[in-house]
């Protein structure tokens, strides 16, 4: 099963930049360890919340925001991730540095009932996820 681990930095934490970069690279190899074991489907780092946009269809109208919801945590970056159950998701997750500084929230991807939707190749952990 895929899950989708959103991970979350305390803003404090980048107020010590030493910290965060450390904090960064020991993710990283985590992730790289991931990527070698083909748990990792894909993921990355996010640009900071005040670069993001939120998009809502509300009576026919489309509606963009670029104020960010002010949460005392920053989604820093997103993982997707193959494991047995929930249970193999957490200790995957709990694995992560920087569930130190801040936390990941583990969300269950629910199966597809399209053909319209990311799939991937577990065949090849390098290819691309193609739509």
């Amino acid at each position: 099963m895929n899950y989708l681990c959103l991970i979350y930095l305390a803003r404090e934490a980048f107020d010590h930049p030493v910290v965060a970069e450390a904090l960064d690279e020991q993710t990283d190899a985590c992730l790289d360890t991931w990527r070698q074991r083909a748990v990792l489907l894909a993921g990355g780092p996010l640009q900071p919340s005040e670069t993001a946009t939120t998009l809502r269809l509300r009576h026919g109208q489309l509606l963009l925001d670029d104020d960010p919801v002010a949460p005392a945590d920053e989604l820093v970056r997103f993982c997707l991730i193959e494991a047995r159950d929930l249970n193999d998701a957490i200790r995957l997750a709990a694995s992560l540095p920087c569930g130190r500084l801040g936390g990941i929230r583990i969300h269950p991807v629910a199966p597809s009932r399209t053909r319209d939707t990311l799939t991937t190749h577990p065949a090849n952990p390098n290819e691309r996820f193609t739509s």
